[in-house]
């Protein structure tokens, strides 16, 4: 009896083989590659001894799950597409927008930055402070002792007034309560979204230069210029 692994050395067998060798890296891009390879060997075995029913059937079920996983991994494809592409509308919607971002960075564009933080618990005394590149603090901003989102305007200058570059700054927010214990807090700044991009599935959002995840937006509003 003449099995597949016994067709190799046929003209028809390699050319099989070539046509099987795809991108995908598997035995059938689609079904014509099944039935192809399935004919390539009825034409080959011995009329003599022809191919137990058993294992040709064993065979063709193999042929099925083949097929089964290559239109599958379609489908799965498709809905991929699908979903990025649903992602990306409603991404589409925050251009143009004001919103509040989640983030120990903040851009100091023209001189000027909109910060914001929050604070658990009761805070007694709060110290925002402002890390350049280098990890070094040009400015330390006293914060209210207040509950909730606290916002505020940074004019870009250092401690002793001097105007700083513009460019990407670190937030570094200290918080204690009476008894000098510290306190968990996040940071954020404000700011305007120019921009939509998918990096690796997933949409993220130009807010005033910097590349930010949906996830990490906490709030979406009108700009100054829309508000009625």
């Amino acid at each position: 009896m003449t099995s597949v692994d016994s067709l190799t050395n046929t003209p028809v067998a390699s050319a099989t083989t070539q046509a099987t060798t795809t991108k995908d890296g598997s035995i059938a891009g689609d079904f014509d590659r099944f039935l192809l390879l399935l004919t390539t060997q009825l034409q080959n075995q011995d009329p003599l001894s022809p191919m137990d029913a058993t294992q040709f059937t064993t065979q063709l079920v193999q042929f099925s799950q083949v097929e089964q996983s290559v239109n599958m991994n379609k489908y799965l494809s498709d809905l991929v597409d699908l979903q990025i592409s649903d992602q990306m509308q409603s991404a589409f919607g925050y251009v143009g927008q004001t919103v509040d971002v989640l983030s120990d960075e903040v851009p100091l564009q023209d001189g000027q930055a909109e910060l914001f933080y929050a604070v658990s618990g009761k805070p007694t005394a709060v110290a925002l402070q402002i890390l350049d590149a280098n990890g070094k603090t040009v400015r330390t901003i006293a914060g209210t002792t207040d509950t909730g989102i606290q916002r505020i305007e940074w004019d870009g200058r250092d401690s002793s007034g001097n105007t700083l570059k513009d460019g990407t700054y670190t937030l570094k927010l200290i918080a204690e309560d009476a008894d000098g214990v510290a306190l968990s807090a996040q940071t954020g700044y404000t700011g305007g979204v120019s921009e939509v991009t998918n990096v690796n599935s997933q949409m993220q959002l130009n807010v005033n230069g910097l590349q930010i995840p949906m996830t990490e937006i906490v709030a979406v509003r009108k700009t100054a210029a829309e508000d009625v």
